[in-house]
């Protein structure tokens, strides 16, 4: 298998097209009604502070992929948060009602 590697300024490009629904500041990274698409947050605002992202993101972009109401059942969620200085990606899957922790995808 290619490993394939992908810098800052490619990975923000990508995140820069239209491909995503863009939404303001997330609260909650665990709110089960977060659609698809791609979020903001800013722990540096006491008053905008995202709940429940992974230690040391303290500003950046969530991507939510919802997959709720497909038909392989257990409603998944999968969730990438890509802090401001795009050196570590963090990555979970939510399945029924569980999610896994917060794990480090990649280093750049």
């Amino acid at each position: 298998m290619k490993k394939i590697s992908l810098s800052k300024n490619r990975i923000l490009s990508l995140l820069s097209n239209d491909v995503f629904t863009k939404y303001s500041l997330v609260a909650d990274v665990d709110d089960l009604t977060l659609k698809s698409g791609i979020y903001a947050f800013n722990n540096y605002l006491p008053l905008a502070k995202a709940l429940n992202t992974p230690a040391g993101a303290m500003y950046g972009v969530l991507l939510v992929f919802n997959g709720t109401g497909i038909p392989v059942g257990g409603a998944p969620v999968v969730q990438i948060i890509i802090p401001d200085n795009a050196t570590i990606i963090y990555l979970r899957l939510r399945w029924d009602t569980t999610s896994t922790p917060w794990r480090k995808l990649t280093t750049i």
